[in-house]
Formats: structure tokens, C-alpha cells, sequence
């Protein structure tokens, strides 16, 4: 077993930690609002990695990597590739199901009455 593919495999496990910290801290300080807040904070970081990434190949190249990954259904080269190599995405996911399961607007197995 190499020594950096457990390193990699323990910074995972921190990393992970540190994102469950946060959330619970973040609906111990917010309530509720925390899954917005964090579905508004990840659509920004998502975006400000998208903008840092744009001068590293430029805006025609990074359209045009974007228009081929979503054609080829995920061939990502050059622009399309950068965005992959971060786990935001993968995190955006599982915020956007949170967000669905926990919006204002969900009644678990509550039916409201229609008097008010």
C-alpha cells in the first residue's frame, strides 16, 4: 500500500469531518435557514471557481470546453476538466437534496388545514 494514497484517503476523512462541523454549526447558529445560507454559498463558490478558471484558458476556450462536455455527455478537456478536480460539485448535490427534504415548504406527513 503506497504511503500517499493513505494520506489521500485520511485528508478525505478530515475534510469530510470539517464540512460536518460546519453544517452543524452552521443550523446550530441559523435554525432552518443554514440549508439556504449553504445552497447560496456553494452556488457562489461554484461560481467564483468558475470566473478564477476563466483566465487560465479563456472565455472562448472555456465556452467551448463547456459546450463539448455537455454534448459528450462528460468528455471534459481543458476547461470542463479544471471544474471536475473539485469536490464542490459533488457537495452541491447533496445540498440540493437537502434542500428539497427541508425547504419551508415541506410537510412531513402533515396535511394543513384548510381553515388555516
Amino acid at each position: 500500500m503506497n504511503l500517499s494514497s493513505m494520506i489521500r484517503g485520511c485528508s478525505k476523512v478530515i475534510f469530510q469531518s470539517i464540512a460536518i462541523l460546519t453544517a452543524l454549526s452552521g443550523v446550530y447558529l441559523f435554525g432552518a435557514e443554514a440549508v439556504d445560507l449553504f445552497a447560496v454559498s456553494m452556488c457562489l463558490a461554484n461560481g467564483a471557481i468558475m470566473v478564477l478558471e476563466i483566465p487560465s484558458f479563456g472565455i472562448a476556450a472555456s465556452i467551448q470546453s463547456l459546450i463539448t462536455c455537455l454534448v459528450t455527455f462528460g468528455d471534459a478537456e481543458g476547461y470542463a476538466r479544471n471544474l471536475e478536480i473539485h469536490d464542490l460539485p459533488l457537495y452541491s448535490d447533496s445540498c440540493a437534496l437537502l434542500c428539497g427534504v427541508c425547504s419551508k415548504g415541506y410537510t412531513a406527513g402533515k396535511e394543513k388545514s384548510a381553515g388555516g
